[in-house]
């Protein structure tokens, strides 16, 4: 295992020990609600963007043959589409 591999491990970890902590705080120390599901539902806008976005930066990657993990070594540079933008 080297170095790269290891860290991708930890992080993945630490997410889902917060993701854990987050659920057994939710039940356990319940609050009252401070927004209607409405506004709660307007949160869907944000994360349906976010996934559009991410599908397009893929589908760049891919068509350059390029690799998506930063881990891994990539063999172009992708500057077209979203990442004309940035």
């Amino acid at each position: 295992m080297n170095a790269t591999s290891s860290a991708g491990d930890k992080s993945s970890l630490y997410l889902l020990i917060a993701v854990l902590v987050m659920a057994a705080v939710h039940f356990l120390l319940p609050i009252s609600m401070i927004a209607p599901a409405l506004w709660k539902l307007l949160g869907i806008i944000p994360l349906a963007v976010g996934l559009a976005v991410n599908r397009i930066a893929d589908r760049a990657f891919h068509k350059a043959n390029t690799s998506v993990n930063p881990s891994e070594q990539s063999t172009e540079s992708v500057t077209e589409g979203i990442f004309g933008i940035t």
